[in-house]
């Protein structure tokens, strides 16, 4: 089983955001109108605050456990709507969530931004018979539509967020709940992600990995765990286990 990650390993993290903050500010400029500036704004707070939020329950030192991800999800969605609202002055309708959640779906499929080859190497991975999964410490939802939207959502089997293990991906435990949910061995995992710190916890849990370091802009760490580390996804292709 192939494990990709989304951000910044198949997808370019920082313009995929750009473009998410200004499709959902204009999503919800069509349902309530007021300035789409305002509501692009809206929305980079709103999402901001979401981040601030996961980071006080999950992160070290002050996060103190990986788990309890999906409770911390629902209370965070609710918490996310009221935030939405607020920040651009407006009293949420009775609606609010369905709305949010539908302005949300309309701007994940209209905000690709793979990286070069992306396509290419997931579609060439599967003709050679390659079983693939994402795992990422996005929730499934957002997973699922991000891949409608960039057209690579048929070539993973399992989409797993963190909502799918009740685990935030900030530790072993991440993969270890992976692997037990896949019925698999860690050693039959291939793990692909850009980030060290990712690297290092898939071979604490057992499995091999492959790190992609892709953005020109930001010089990842080199995991010294990884079997090899690629600055292009074509190499992947090359790769002797991947043949």
């Amino acid at each position: 089983m192939v494990l990709f990650d989304f951000d910044d390993t198949l997808s370019e993290h920082r313009l995929f955001s750009q473009r998410l903050v200004g499709t959902m500010a204009f999503a919800m400029w069509t349902f309530h109108g007021g300035v789409v500036e305002r509501w692009a704004e809206s929305v980079q707070r709103m999402m901001m605050r979401l981040e601030n939020s996961y980071i006080a329950q999950f992160c070290p030192p002050v996060g103190m456990s990986p788990f309890g991800y999906r409770r911390w999800f629902q209370e965070a969605q609710t918490r996310a709507v009221h935030w939405l609202y607020e920040e651009a002055g407006l009293e949420p309708p009775a609606n609010a969530r369905q709305l949010a959640l539908k302005g949300q779906k309309v701007a994940l499929h209209r905000s690709a931004a793979l990286f070069p080859r992306a396509r290419e190497v997931v579609r060439g991975l599967q003709l050679r018979g390659f079983r693939m999964s994402i795992a990422s410490g996005n929730d499934s939802r957002t997973l699922h539509h991000a891949l409608v939207g960039c057209g690579l959502r048929p070539y993973f089997e399992k989409l797993y967020g963190a909502d799918l293990v009740d685990c935030a991906k900030e530790g072993p435990e991440f993969y270890r709940a992976i692997f037990e949910d896949l019925g698999i061995e860690p050693s039959q995992a291939l793990v692909i992600d850009n980030d060290a710190a990712s690297i290092q916890w898939a071979w604490k849990a057992g499995a091999r990995s492959i790190q992609v370091r892709l953005r020109r802009s930001l010089a990842e760490p080199i995991a010294e765990e990884a079997l090899a580390v690629f600055d292009s996804l074509g190499d992947l292709l090359t790769f002797p286990l991947l043949r």
